[in-house]
């Protein structure tokens, strides 16, 4: 007569809450790798379509947070109507507010804001191979970091 091992099928309730807590963590820590990696760049990409020249700062603030760094600069810009002739009258002095946000490795979002808070201008600047947004210029899609305008042609580096 052969041995058979006896074989337990009741439902173990410190089993049950054992694999349920390993399930939970699993998923925190797949969570927290979806929002430090991918979901990050997903979600940055996204902000950074949403905003415009000519929004208000605090809807960039909404979409980045705070920015990091904060500062006026001065800036000379040619005044509208002017004739042809005209070059060092139709300069004005305006000074405008530059906010940087760092986006952790992946690259820093600047903007340049007048008195009234509008943003007039932004940039998007990628530091990684793993963030390259699609920005659309007129006609045109822009892969940063990866569309030949990138490339600059023969660029030399300065040391």
């Amino acid at each position: 007569m052969p041995f058979l091992p006896v074989v337990d099928t009741k439902l173990n309730v410190w089993t049950l809450a054992a694999v349920l807590t390993a399930l939970y963590t699993l998923s925190g820590v797949v969570r927290g790798w979806w929002n430090a990696s991918l979901g990050k760049r997903r979600r940055l990409i996204r902000a950074y379509r949403r905003i415009a020249p000519f929004v208000r700062h605090d809807y960039v603030r909404e979409q980045f947070g705070e920015p990091a760094w904060q500062h006026k600069r001065t800036v000379r810009t040619y005044r509208s109507g002017v004739e042809v002739g005209e070059s060092e009258s139709a300069l004005d002095e305006v000074e405008l507010t530059v906010r940087t946000w760092p986006l952790g490795l992946l690259g820093y979002l600047v903007t340049w804001c007048n008195e009234h808070d509008e943003v007039l201008m932004y940039s998007l600047t990628a530091r990684s191979r793993l963030f390259r947004p699609r920005v659309s210029i007129g006609p045109h899609r822009i892969t940063l970091g990866k569309t030949p305008l990138s490339r600059g042609g023969h660029v030399r580096r300065v040391v």
